[in-house]
Formats: C-alpha cells, sequence, structure tokens
C-alpha cells in the first residue's frame, strides 16, 4: 500500500499540461513478468511513460540504488522500480533518485499456490 501511495502521490503532484512521469520497471527475472503485468495494469489509466529495463540485479541494496540513479538518468525517468523474490516474500523496491530517496515494501507469500501467488502480486503491484 506504501509503495502505491509513494506513486500516488507522485502522480497527483504532476501537474496536469506536464508530460507523463517516467517510470523504468526492472525485469531481472521470469518471475518479475506477473508483477510488471500487475504494475501495468494498476498504472494504464495514469499519467505514466512505463520502460522496461531487463537485465540482472546487483548483488547489494546499494549497488542496486546506484544503477537505479544510473537508470534514472538513461531514460530521463523520475521513478525505477524492482523486485526482488525470496522463499517467504517479494521485496518490491520503489527508488526516486533525484530526491535521493526509496522505499523497500516487504509482502509475505503466505501460503502456497497460485491463488497466494496472484494474491502477493497484486499487493505488490499496488
Amino acid at each position: 500500500m506504501r509503495a502505491f501511495l509513494s506513486l500516488s502521490i507522485l502522480l497527483v503532484t504532476t501537474p496536469l499540461h506536464a508530460a507523463p512521469m517516467r517510470a523504468v520497471l526492472r525485469r531481472a527475472v521470469a518471475a518479475d513478468d506477473a508483477l510488471l503485468a500487475r504494475v501495468e495494469g494498476q498504472t494504464v489509466d495514469l499519467a505514466t511513460e512505463r520502460m522496461i529495463h531487463r537485465g540482472t540485479l546487483a548483488p547489494t541494496l546499494g549497488a542496486q540504488l546506484r544503477e537505479a540513479r544510473a537508470l534514472s538518468k538513461r531514460y530521463s525517468a523520475r521513478v525505477v522500480i524492482w523486485f526482488r523474490h525470496t522463499a517467504r516474500a517479494l521485496v518490491v523496491h520503489v527508488a526516486v533518485p533525484a530526491d535521493g530517496s526509496a522505499l523497500v515494501r516487504r509482502v509475505a507469500l503466505g501460503e502456497r499456490g497460485a491463488a497466494a501467488r496472484s494474491a502477493a502480486a497484486e499487493a505488490a503491484a499496488l
């Protein structure tokens, strides 16, 4: 919810006449595809331009934040979003490099099965 609120605040504070807010969505592993589809669905009616960047993630959070800064510059994006997958959770990262800020949100996977994974993906996208 906090990730969605952060993204919503960014979108609401962008003037209506301004160009759409550009966001880079990182696709590091195949499991990201379902999450990226959910983010697309959650933001399709908002003034955003979503760019998919394919590639592996750096091994540490500090290095990932440096990558986010570089991707933000490369794509002229305000926000960079990526995911980490653990055995028990999805971890959502939302970086706003120009502000030097980042949000990290852990979404517990809970029970097993396709329905549980789908619910976790929806929660992560929000």
